[in-house]
């Protein structure tokens, strides 16, 4: 199982505590390392190693149900966009990471703001870590506010038996920009740390689908953005 990359980077920055909240400024941050993958041993006689193919390539119906489903995710359709969803999914990709918790997860994006838009999917070769990755191109309220540019999630798509069933932040792509996380919570969390010191960023984060995290995530998002043009 690959660990949801936007949550450790989140989780990390949080973990820091002190160091990002005790300066005036905000921390640098660096795009979190990738694994190269490793050279092949090459003797005088050897070649290089290729992983067999586990399954075939992606279908043209599979990027077709990645591409609708994240067509319905992006325009807010959650029940057009559960349709594409097997039961027992799991979403690494965004808040809500069940079938259940769909809406909960959308619900938090509008709060903080959130606003993607579906660039394009296309199935990855064997033996990639999914079937399908498409990008998604995000911007946030908050990192407008900062003068940021918008980012490039890549999202891997498994599907199963005609539907999806893992949804996640893609770990390879050259399009992808990890950073664009990393560069909107800090400030974020930098201020919330000022303007709200009896919250912890962490269990905020943690309970932030919950009604009453939903309605602190819409309030400090308004706060921080009338801070930011005031």
């Amino acid at each position: 199982m690959r660990t949801n990359l936007r949550m450790m980077a989140i989780a990390a920055l949080v973990a820091a505590g002190g160091a990002a909240c005790s300066g005036s400024t905000t921390p640098d941050t660096t795009e979190p390392a990738t694994s190269p993958t490793p050279a092949p041993t090459i003797g005088s006689d050897a070649s290089p190693t290729v992983a067999p193919s586990t399954r075939p390539p992606a279908t043209e119906q599979e990027i077709a149900i990645a591409t609708e489903f994240l067509r319905a995710r992006t325009a807010r359709d959650v029940d057009a966009a559960r349709a594409y969803l097997d039961p027992e999914v799991r979403l690494d990709w965004g808040p809500g990471q069940t079938y259940g918790t769909l809406d909960a997860g959308m619900a938090w994006e509008d709060a903080f703001g959130i606003v993607t838009t579906l660039q394009g999917c296309h199935g990855i070769e064997a033996p990639g870590p999914a079937d399908v990755q498409c990008q998604v191109m995000v911007q946030t309220a908050v990192a407008e506010a900062l003068g940021r540019s918008p980012g490039i999630d890549c999202v891997d798509i498994t599907i199963g038996d005609r539907s999806i069933t893992l949804v996640e932040l893609g770990a390879q792509g050259p399009d992808c920009d990890y950073d664009y996380w990393t560069s909107t919570f800090v400030p974020f969390y930098d201020w919330m740390r000022t303007a709200h010191p009896e919250s912890d960023p962490d269990a905020m984060y943690a309970d932030r689908i919950s009604p009453e995290g939903l309605a602190r995530w819409a309030q400090y998002t308004e706060e921080f953005l009338a801070d930011r043009a005031s």
